[in-house]
């Protein structure tokens, strides 16, 4: 396990964060690293932004909109 992963479960698990929540956060930095061929400490900023709008124009992120039937039932 390398240092920073070690850092982000340790502030993960301070914070209490459920396990699903952990695996994801994980999973997503794991991501982050692969796309970019570097490991996480070696990346700024920049990469960031661009992973960011890579996400959204593929609405593979967390920024998927919501359909607009989502909400219909839950006033009728």
């Amino acid at each position: 396990m390398t240092h920073l992963r070690k850092l982000m479960l340790d502030e993960l698990q301070r914070r209490n964060y459920a396990q699903n929540t952990v695996r994801a956060y994980i999973h997503a930095v794991e991501d982050f690293a692969k796309y970019f061929h570097r490991s996480p400490d070696r990346l700024g900023q920049p990469p960031h932004i661009a992973m960011s709008s890579k996400l959204r124009s593929s609405n593979r992120g967390l920024f998927k909109p919501l359909s607009s039937n989502s909400h219909h039932g839950e006033l009728d």
